[in-house]
């Protein structure tokens, strides 16, 4: 072998194994052992779900609520169908004011002059004491008798017409008045018929409060219900997971071993510069 090969070597070469050991301090040991044994029984050892419902049921107070207004909704208000008719007979003019009728002779002038019965009866006295007068003188039927009666007669003749005059138009007014109500009245009516129609739905829309109320309840019983289903199809693959995390946890300390190998390139690099502070030194002491 040339010189340059007795210096560098012959190329790398395993000269032996290098064991590394990592070991849990001694006082660990126990609690590690323990804690595996431990792993091991939990796992061994079905997990359990919570054994009760994970909702609250109504209370009694609630549910009596509940189906109180279910029925009461179910049921109808039964003031409904009588203001609904009310209205709408008030719409078709179904109440007029009685008045009206009554004041329907007075104002067509029914009690002008002659046709006032009550007027005849209360001039009957005057007229028979005018008659009783002239026949008693033998002049019954003549110009002077028609005249006196004309003259006693016609003052209260005039003064009833104007009288009834006054009474017709005010007749004629209160009717035109209860007409106007009766208008108002039937707008009033006509107005609150939608919301009398709507009022229809005021039932049913309970129903549908009372309806999602025990819709949520039994969203809360399906939960529950899922929520146990997806634990018991979980259960087995938790417990394993838990298992093997606390094993994991527990296994402190290795082993590992790997080779050793010579560096022929390093050690020739290290004799050359042993070499070279050989040289100088000699140089120095002046041996070269």
């Amino acid at each position: 072998m040339s010189f340059l090969g007795n210096l560098f070597g012959g190329g790398s070469k395993q000269t032996g194994v290098q064991t590394i050991t990592n070991a849990p301090p001694a006082y660990a040991k126990p609690y590690l052992e323990e804690t595996l044994e431990n792993a091991q029984s939990l796992y061994n050892e079905p997990r359990q779900f919570y054994p009760n419902q994970t909702y609250t049921d109504f209370s009694p107070t609630s549910l009596s609520a509940l189906n109180a207004g279910e029925a009461r909704a179910n049921a109808g208000n039964p003031l409904l169908g009588n203001a609904q008719n009310f209205t709408n007979i008030a719409m078709g003019g179904g109440f007029l004011n009685p008045a009206a009728a009554m004041l329907n002779q007075t104002a067509q002038g029914d009690f002008l002059s002659g046709n006032n019965p009550y007027l005849s009866s209360a001039l009957q006295p005057a007229i028979d004491q005018i008659q009783g007068q002239f026949s008693r003188a033998g002049r019954l039927g003549s110009g002077a008798n028609m005249s006196a009666m004309t003259s006693a007669l016609a003052p209260v003749y005039a003064q009833n017409f104007a009288q009834e005059r006054q009474n017709q138009i005010a007749a004629q007014n209160s009717i035109g008045t209860l007409a106007q109500q009766d208008f108002n009245n039937r707008m009033t009516a006509a107005r609150m018929a939608p919301e009398m129609a709507g009022a229809d739905y005021n039932d049913l829309d309970r129903m549908l409060q009372y309806g999602g109320i025990r819709d949520a309840k039994q969203a809360e019983v399906l939960a529950d219900d899922m929520q146990r289903f997806n634990f018991m199809e979980n259960e087995p693959q938790q417990r394993l997971q838990n298992y093997l995390a606390a094993v994991r946890g527990g296994t402190f300390g290795s082993e590992q071993s790997r080779p050793i190998y010579s560096d022929p390139v390093g050690q020739g690099i290290g004799n050359l510069a042993n070499l070279g502070s050989a040289a100088y030194m000699f140089n120095k002491a002046g041996l070269l």
